[in-house]
């Protein structure tokens, strides 16, 4: 279905207007985007290159990807064992009620 510019009585449908001039805007950025990637052919090629060459030393490396989980567990373990020894220290003192004057 496609939206007419103009109505039967000659009046000029803005919407469709808009939305024709929209469709031209966005193939023109579509073609410049294609001309942009066309263009930065050998800097992507390079890219590719790198990231096949980082993903060979991590499968290498396999060990180095569990050393965020490994210092996350040292850090909720850390901070579980705090507020355990935190809570004790605050379960184990005495608190009195001032008495006035004093």
């Amino acid at each position: 279905m496609a939206i007419e510019a103009e109505t039967e009585n000659g009046n000029t449908n803005w919407t469709a207007v808009m939305f024709k001039s929209s469709v031209y805007i966005l193939w023109g950025l579509i073609a410049g985007f294609a001309i942009c990637v066309c263009c930065m052919y050998s800097n992507i090629y390079i890219s590719i290159k790198v990231l096949k060459t980082a993903a060979i030393v991590i499968v290498r490396n396999f060990y180095v990807l569990l050393v965020p989980f490994l210092a996350q567990l040292c850090i909720m373990t850390w901070a579980g064992l705090w507020i355990f020894n935190f809570m004790y220290l605050i379960s184990t003192a005495s608190i009195t009620q001032p008495k006035a004057g004093s």
